[in-house]
């Protein structure tokens, strides 16, 4: 007797291959019942660890995850390298997922993660935001003209009317060329500010995404009702406003 084994193919998709697949109302959605599944305690997902690269003040970081709802098991391989972009113009955040089939343990898809980790952590703020904020909510300031700075705004644009939107970087030049294509691209107002207080004065939302090694926001800036999301270093605002 021959047993006939059947094989099934690995999919490999780029980051072009990825971006075609979702957006960011997909990724919002996908989040939410992600954070569902966890809530009900029908998602495992381990500690994390870390590796750190001291002497390029970096780190990788492996991440895994079985949702049961959605039958799924994903594992990401995570890096944060803040040098690259000066260095080696190379983005600070790159990703590597895996996708397996929980039934046979059989990898099913290796795909570019640095998109999605940039919609995912945007699509949780915006989240986090809709349940936390003012319902009212139309001003934000974001520091950080990255990727992450891009996605947050991508995602509260989708969840809110904004009106208005500042942002502050430690580079002007990047500062107003995210001004510029994000204005152009979603039709808001997006202003390049001279200061940090000017990016947080006034503002309902605040989003901080950089890499900074000092606080760029401070604790009598805060006023009463303001979200914040502090999603870059842990040095991006005062400790007392923790």
């Amino acid at each position: 007797m021959v047993l006939l084994r059947m094989e099934k193919k690995l999919l490999y998709l780029s980051s072009n291959d990825v971006k075609d697949c979702i957006d960011v109302k997909g990724a919002i959605e996908a989040v939410k019942s992600g954070i569902e599944a966890l809530g009900y305690g029908k998602a495992v997902q381990p500690e994390k660890i870390y590796l750190e690269i001291k002497k390029q003040c970096g780190f990788v970081k492996p991440m895994i995850a079985y949702i049961e709802p959605m039958e799924a098991i994903a594992t990401k391989v995570f890096s944060f390298f803040p040098n690259n972009p000066e260095k080696h113009g190379l983005p600070t955040v790159q990703a590597l997922i895996i996708l397996t089939d929980p039934e046979t343990g059989t990898p099913i898809a290796v795909m570019d993660g640095t998109w999605i980790t940039a919609l995912r952590t945007g699509a949780t703020t915006a989240i986090a935001a809709k349940y936390l904020s003012k319902r009212s909510s139309k001003v934000v300031g974001i520091f950080g003209a990255g990727v992450q700075g891009r996605s947050h705004l991508i995602a509260l644009d989708e969840m809110f009317r904004l009106r208005e939107v500042r942002i502050s970087d430690v580079s002007k030049m990047a500062q107003q060329k995210f001004a510029q294509e994000m204005n152009k691209s979603l039709g808001l107002t997006v202003v390049s500010v001279k200061t940090p207080l000017q990016a947080v004065k006034g503002a309902d939302i605040v989003i901080t995404a950089t890499t900074a090694d000092k606080p760029l926001v401070q604790k009598e800036w805060i006023e009463k009702g303001m979200f914040i999301a502090k999603v870059g270093s842990y040095q991006e605002i005062e400790p007392e406003i923790i």
